[in-house]
């Protein structure tokens, strides 16, 4: 009883349509049922764990203020944690302290499954191609420490986006190259032979039942530019952004020593 806080950081982070109805009951259901025990329990905080992505696409970097167009995105990830964010915003109205945090590409130890599949195809040799696009990379344990900074300083019913260091794919996936002392890739990938290889991936899982390397979800993420401004997380929650190369390393001996890689 009477919490200090509840960190809802549970989230299906699936890429693939095959899942959207588990994910919508993840996401969106299950931030309800967060919530309601939260209220329940008389929690003093409620600190909730969204994504860049609730914003959608967009051309230019996206800030706090920003008007979502995740409804239109086309990516159900984007969509769930969207309307996941307002379940928290219609609470934060009737009484919840309630603080919303927005990291971007999140990389870093104890990921099995999200952006480390990336260091998993350089590892194997099976990378599929290099999109042209731009994203903003945070390093794991900083994101944990902005939630814990959101509980002391976040205001309430405010958003924080949590960017971290800007850079292309390719510098990301050359990033990974070097770590792992591969050859490193020159060129980017046309962004219509990555979604020509989708559709090849998606007939291929057809036969299998197994999730394509490629998804269409997947394929419009790392096409687009997905950029943010976190200059009100800098000086509101102390969020420092980490380079690259340093996430990359991290990231990598954590995967080398608990033998994913």
């Amino acid at each position: 009883e009477q919490v200090d806080a509840v960190f809802h950081v549970a989230a299906s982070t699936n890429l693939w349509s095959k899942h959207n109805k588990k994910q919508y009951q993840t996401n969106v259901l299950g931030t309800q049922n967060v919530i309601k025990a939260a209220i329940a329990k008389n929690a003093n905080r409620f600190i909730h764990t969204s994504s860049v992505a609730a914003y959608g696409f967009h051309h230019e970097p996206v800030n706090e203020q920003t008007i979502s167009n995740a409804l239109d995105s086309g990516v159900n990830y984007f969509v769930t944690k969207y309307l996941a964010e307002q379940e928290v915003k219609q609470a934060v109205t009737q009484g919840l302290d309630g603080v919303i945090v927005n990291p971007a590409h999140i990389v870093g130890p104890y990921d099995t499954q999200n952006w480390v599949q990336m260091f998993k195809s350089v590892h194997l040799g099976k990378l599929p191609g290099v999109p042209k696009a731009l994203g903003r990379f945070t390093f794991a344990p900083e994101v944990a420490k902005a939630h814990i900074e959101a509980f002391h300083h976040g205001l309430k019913g405010e958003n924080y986006l949590l960017g971290g260091v800007e850079a292309s794919m390719l510098e990301f996936i050359n990033a990974i190259e070097r770590v792992m002392n591969k050859p490193i890739t020159k060129k980017t990938t046309p962004s219509w032979l990555l979604h020509l290889a989708t559709k090849g991936y998606q007939l291929g899982s057809f036969f299998s039942d197994k999730e394509p390397l490629l998804t269409p979800e997947k394929t419009k993420l790392v096409t687009h530019n997905v950029l943010c401004d976190d200059a009100k997380a800098r000086s509101q929650l102390h969020f420092q952004p980490v380079p690259l190369d340093t996430i990359v390393q991290e990231t990598y001996q954590w995967l080398k020593a608990e033998h994913v890689l």
